[in-house]
């Protein structure tokens, strides 16, 4: 395949997964080839975490950036991808361009400027997800860590590593503004060297202070924007408790401005760290499962949360059948939900245990839902799907009989019987499918039962 040297402006280029990425300015070559590594790298690694891309999108922006996994940068087979809440935006895998270090070039699409976007990567090597500390705000057409500045650097937070020592100066905003600054402690004035401030606007990292050379309690931050009248927030650091506060104090972006001086700082004043506040937990029916959908305000040191169901009636007993990983520290609200397979007719309760990185914890408030017993021939979808070299399928009888469960190729030769022999009515039924000695492609899976028959599709990809 050969490119031209540059496409016109705009350009549409579909993406393996289904989104369309859009430009309105030229693109090199070089990086149009980087994109296309990137994507057909994503399809080679279908059996890494289920973050295929919500569609129907009418803007996308790209991301230029790298991520350290405890120090180590990225490698073949990991991934980067975007999310607003809990949907995904845009998922791609690491490429070398050039031969050279490894980078992930993210689309990301939206309908909305605006949107605060927050990530996730997956190390393969070490086969684990992990939370992102950054997050940016989405804008039409824009490419954040392009050239002529330099890949974003995405850090996964540790406790020995919290998000706050990964604060970076951003690059590529068009205006700035300057805010001398003093950052506060429980009324003291902050004088530790480590001790650090940042600027935010929805979220996203506009600004990093630095000690004064002339007044070394006061903080100097050139805070960048895209607008003016953009609402900018702060947060602080104090090495000495390893806290992350986030002070109420605002201030309105306005290009070329200086707000305090150091003969009258700012004052930015954390008098308490903030918590992880949890706004919402329900549980709500998904087909024959249950999904938990939760909500958290803002966050502190969150390593996450432990998803627990009752494990006997009468006097409560709990069991751990999950572990959702947090956001760490945020003031953004963040949306999590977890689906539970396979569960037996009856009342079912749910409660989580918020863990902090040091290992403080606290439960939620109890929730309930009653699963009633299907009575219907149903055929659930696989997941997951596509796959490599194994998936799970699940079906539901109206009545109790012989049901069975088989795989074809799409001319219709059989290739497995996944389940042969009598079924209870009144429960759903999982089956897991092999298909490591399958070539890919797309295979078709029947469930017979009282003289019915019901398929679906199913898409292996090695």
């Amino acid at each position: 395949m050969t490119f031209p040297r540059y496409m016109p402006t705009p350009f549409l280029l579909e993406t393996p997964w289904g989104l369309t990425m859009k430009r309105s300015y030229l693109l090199p070559n070089t990086l149009l080839a980087f994109v296309l590594l990137a994507a057909a790298s994503l399809q080679a690694h279908a059996q890494t975490p289920d973050w295929t891309p919500a569609g129907g999108f009418t803007n996308t922006m790209a991301v230029l950036a790298t991520v350290s996994f405890d120090g180590q940068p990225p490698d073949s087979g990991d991934l980067l991808a975007a999310f607003v809440g809990n949907e995904s935006r845009g998922v791609v895998s690491a490429t070398n361009p050039g031969g050279g270090a490894y980078v992930f070039i993210l689309s990301v699409g939206s309908n909305t400027n605006g949107e605060t976007l927050t990530f996730k990567a997956y190390d393969a090597s070490a086969n684990a997800e992990h939370t992102l500390c950054e997050s940016l705000v989405f804008r039409k057409d824009a490419f954040r860590g392009a050239p002529p500045g330099s890949p974003i650097a995405f850090m996964a937070a540790t406790p020995a590593m919290p998000c706050a020592l990964n604060w970076q100066a951003p690059t590529g905003f068009p205006e700035s503004m300057i805010v001398n600054a003093k950052l506060l402690f429980a009324g003291a004035t902050s004088t530790d060297a480590q001790d650090r401030v940042a600027a935010f606007v929805g979220g996203e990292l506009r600004g990093v202070g630095a000690r004064s050379g002339s007044v070394p309690e006061v903080f100097v931050m050139e805070v960048w924007g895209l607008a003016a009248g953009e609402v900018v927030t702060f947060r602080t650091y104090d090495q000495s408790s390893g806290q992350t506060y986030a002070p109420s104090r605002t201030e309105s972006f306005s290009p070329g401005a200086v707000r305090g001086t150091a003969g009258a700082p700012v004052e930015l004043s954390a008098a308490n760290p903030i918590p992880v506040e949890l706004i919402a937990f329900k549980a709500v029916r998904d087909g024959e499962a249950v999904l938990l959908r939760w909500q958290t305000a803002s966050e502190t040191n969150n390593a996450g949360f432990f998803v627990e169901r009752e494990a006997g009636s009468g006097a409560r007993a709990w069991e751990q059948v999950a572990f959702v990983e947090g956001w760490g520290t945020t003031t953004v609200p963040q949306a999590y939900q977890h689906r539970i397979e396979a569960l037996a007719p009856g009342r079912h309760a749910f409660r989580l245990k918020q863990i902090d990185f040091d290992g403080a914890f606290e439960y939620s408030p109890v929730v309930e839902i009653e699963i009633e017993a299907p009575r219907t021939l149903a055929l659930l979808p696989n997941y997951p799907n596509p796959f490599n070299p194994r998936t799970t399928l699940a079906f539901t009888l109206p009545n109790e009989g012989r049901a069975v469960l088989t795989v074809s190729d799409v001319l219709g030769r059989q290739v497995a019987v996944l389940f042969d022999g009598v079924a209870e009515a009144g429960r759903q039924h999982t089956v897991a499918f092999e298909a490591g000695s399958l070539a890919t492609g797309l295979y078709v899976y029947t469930l017979a039962h009282g003289g019915r028959r019901v398929s679906r599709t199913l898409l292996l990809t090695k």
